[in-house]
């Protein structure tokens, strides 16, 4: 990680201190030199086949949240919850506290964005990869 840390440094490139935060402090982080790297990690290497994003949740066990397919212009994922498919403009909320025609998160939900950024943020680092298993149908 340090390794990429100085390439970033080299090239200008700061990240927010949390993003490196999570990034340095994440048990596994890989680093893509190409679209065609990337494709093959995203899909497991599975040519045609089917890639599980799964996440272990504590107390709830293996959860798979989409399915990930190499499609001819790149990678198609579907969603396992119809919720996450939805293209519903009500499910937006704002963090800031800057003027906005939309509902501010604290007025949804009771409590500040900033809680559930930082529970997002200590689950992300505790996350290893790769992540998902491969399933070929072929």
């Amino acid at each position: 990680m340090k390794d990429f840390f100085e390439k970033l440094n080299k090239k200008s490139i700061q990240l927010p201190d949390n993003i490196r935060d999570i990034l340095s402090q994440n048990k596994q982080c890989n680093c893509f030199n190409s679209t065609s790297e990337l494709l093959e990690v995203a899909t497991g290497g599975a040519k045609d086949g089917i890639f599980e994003v799964e996440y272990d949740i504590p107390g709830k066990g293996a959860y798979t949240e989409a399915i990930v397919l190499k499609v001819k212009n790149g990678l198609s994922a579907n969603y396992t919850e119809a919720y996450m498919r939805r293209r519903d403009p009500d499910t937006m909320s704002i963090a800031d506290d800057k003027p906005t025609d939309k509902i501010h998160f604290r007025d949804k939900y009771d409590f500040e964005f900033s809680e559930l950024q930082l529970e997002t943020f200590n689950w992300l680092k505790s996350q290893s990869g790769p992540w998902g298993k491969v399933n070929n149908y072929n």
